[in-house]
């Protein structure tokens, strides 16, 4: 089958989802080398060039916009805030949806609002004065879906591959339906690969809410109004059941192939094609490109970065161990926080600490072996993030996200890592660390550690360098694991193709 047109959609907070569908995407080029990809997120466009390297940029149409809420993190911490989260959710459904759909879709759609006795969910802000009519007009230019219709509306749109934005089945079953008109039923196929959908995240969200909690207690504020546990609740559950509607009745998936440590709570009808892993494996590995640079010439970089560099011409940098504090998108310890607290770090002669993101971690207490990065000082210097600077990083200090674990995996990186309460993934995330790394390579630590650089942190970092060393696993070949030969991005794209080929 020959495929001209390809959507891909990437939920585009962080960049877990970019860099767990970047290899797909760029082996669906090598089976389709001349076709178009129509790439719909708000990831930087920076992370888009390093991650799909394989596609000529000819090829690459990018719709820069943010297309998912997914979840809002406490400020300073890296556990989540339903709050901020249900307040972001609020303004995206009103934003996008609820211009395009009248109450009628709560109305006995997949067990949604089919009980008699719940009511409808309402809006305090709704105009009583105004019609569905009028409020629709008012407001579909101010959506996503009018600006990716207009973005699509050229091409007819064979392929829809997404990680894991609620809008994209939502525009598979949009175009269906336009193309159906047209007299081509079938298109596009829509493809979603994840281990979870975002209503099954949501509906875990307050999971780390004491049971006890007092019901009519206020616990914060949406929208400046104060809110109880009960409230709270509520509100939750309107997300979950409008997050599901757009993956189900609202939206059009064909085939949905999870990836290992999946959730078997699925938002979808029964009337597509779901393929679970055959095991836990990690389904990434053997796809991010082989490095510019060796071990010993990142770290070199990495030390003529520090202040120590200009001071010191005598160091044997072998002796020197890289730990990285990387949080994904999110800046932490931030530098707010830094400045609030205002730690006295003492960082032991034999380490060096890369901060990764937008934290200056700066002051005359700071010690000189810290080094500040952003992604920008990477891009300009043409350093790729996943690929050259994580082969000279011992340790890694971050959260189970899943960009990072994959990372952290691929170049089997000891990794010590924050709780992430309010976040269900944390738990799946986690043992997929220990399955692969190994329990002794792994461990959680807390936040005033890693926020103070406490001597525990080094400790406890020295003696998962030491079991990595026991477990034999210095011997990775070119950074790489040798134990599990496994190209998840091939696989991935070898199921569509098939899927693609049985639907002609």
């Amino acid at each position: 089958m020959i495929v001209q047109h390809i959507a891909v959609f990437i939920s585009d907070h962080g960049l877990g989802h970019l860099t767990r569908l970047a290899p797909t995407v760029n082996e669906l080029y090598r089976k389709f080398p001349n076709a178009q990809f129509h790439i719909i997120t708000n990831v930087n466009k920076f992370f888009i060039s390093e991650r799909l390297q394989e596609i000529p940029r000819e090829q690459i149409r990018l719709l820069n916009i943010k297309i998912s809420v997914g979840l809002i993190e406490e400020e300073n911490t890296v556990s989540t805030c339903p709050f901020k989260t249900i307040e972001m959710w609020k303004q995206h459904w009103d934003q996008h949806y609820r211009c395009l759909y009248d109450d009628s879709i709560y109305e006995d759609n997949n067990g949604i609002y089919n009980n008699t006795t719940e009511q409808k969910p309402s809006n305090d802000d709704d105009d009583s004065d105004q019609t569905n009519d009028e409020r629709r007009n008012v407001s579909h230019h101010s959506s996503m879906i009018f600006a990716i219709e207009e973005f699509l509306q050229p091409y007819q749109i064979q392929l829809i591959v997404w990680d894991v934005p609620d809008v994209a089945p939502v525009m598979a079953k949009r175009l269906n339906e336009k193309y159906s008109r047209e007299g081509e039923s079938k298109w596009p196929i829509s493809i979603g690969i994840s281990n979870w959908c975002w209503e099954w995240i949501y509906e875990h969200c307050m999971d780390h809410f004491p049971q006890d909690f007092p019901k009519d207690k206020i616990l914060g504020h949406i929208h400046q109004r104060p809110v109880t546990f009960q409230e709270l609740e509520k509100e939750k559950q309107l997300m979950v059941k409008q997050s599901r509607l757009l993956y189900s009745t609202l939206g059009k998936t064909d085939l949905f192939i999870q990836l290992p440590y999946p959730t078997d709570e699925l938002p979808f009808k029964k009337d597509l094609t779901i393929v679970k892993p055959l095991d836990n494996s990690w389904p990434i590995t053997e796809t991010i490109k082989k490095a510019k640079f060796t071990k010993d010439q990142m770290k070199q970089w990495i030390f003529s970065k520090s202040k120590i560099a200009s001071s010191s011409n005598t160091l044997d940098l072998s002796q020197i161990k890289v730990m990285m504090f990387s949080f994904g998108g999110l800046s932490f310890p931030s530098s707010t926080l830094i400045q609030e607290k205002e730690p006295t770090w003492s960082i032991p002669n034999d380490w060096l600490v890369v901060v990764m993101c937008s934290s200056k971690i700066e002051g005359d207490t700071i010690p000189a072996n810290v080094v500040n990065l952003t992604f920008l000082d990477l891009g300009n210097e043409c350093i790729d993030f996943a690929r050259d600077l994580l082969l000279a990083v011992d340790v890694l200090v971050g959260k189970t996200s899943y960009g990072t674990v994959t990372e952290t995996l691929f170049h089997q990186i000891p990794t010590m890592y924050l709780e992430r309460y309010g976040m269900i993934e944390h738990g799946y995330t986690e043992r997929a660390l220990k399955d692969n790394l190994g329990e002794e390579c792994v461990c959680q630590v807390e936040g005033d550690e890693v926020i103070n650089a406490l001597p525990s942190l080094f400790l406890k970092a020295s003696q998962l360098v030491e079991n990595k060393k026991k477990r034999g696993l210095e011997n990775c070949k070119d950074g790489r694991r040798v134990d599990l030969e496994f190209n998840g991005g091939q696989k991935a794209a070898d199921m569509i193709c098939s899927f693609l080929e049985s639907n002609k």
